[in-house]
């Protein structure tokens, strides 16, 4: 009996552990990805399982291929070697403090979009800390755009809880 529950715990506790774990995957007849430069494309064909939900500020869409966003806070990185930006605290409540450690401000803003794309405001930056108001904005994910001179310098995933 002692060997069946030794067994039996053995086997619940490495169920509970790996139990957790989903892989990403989608069922699909067809699909595949490409890149052109710093184009990125990723695509399925012929999902059986198709289903949207929305709700207050949220779209769930089950079923299509979605590409995987990774890193904690930043999507993509143009930083150069003689220079960082970095957005904080995040998740951010009120305010987002945007901090550049640059040599010397020459034509850079940032612009802030929510998941859908809609651009939410668009600022020069003048010094090396700016304040980003996030009072007026919903719980969800947002996309913070680092620009100079027209090119995408850093691309932040924005919480705000």
């Amino acid at each position: 009996m002692r060997i069946f529950l030794l067994l039996m715990t053995f086997f619940l506790s490495d169920l509970l552990t790996h139990g957790q774990s989903q892989l990403l995957q989608v069922i699909a007849a067809s699909g595949g990805s490409g890149q052109n430069g710093s184009i990125a494309m990723a695509w399925t064909i012929g999902e059986p399982v198709i289903s949207t939900l929305s709700g207050t500020g949220l779209i769930l869409t089950q079923g299509f291929h979605q590409p995987e966003i990774n890193g904690p806070d930043a999507i993509r990185v143009f930083e150069g070697p003689d220079y960082s930006i970095d957005a904080y605290p995040n998740p951010a409540v009120d305010f987002l403090i945007l901090s550049l450690d640059i040599p010397e401000m020459q034509d850079f803003q940032y612009v802030l979009y929510d998941l859908n794309g809609t651009l939410l405001v668009q600022e020069l930056l003048v010094s090396k800390q700016t304040a980003v108001d996030m009072t007026d904005y919903q719980a969800g994910i947002y996309v913070l755009k680092v620009i100079q001179s027209d090119q995408e310098i850093k691309i932040f995933k924005i919480v705000k809880p």
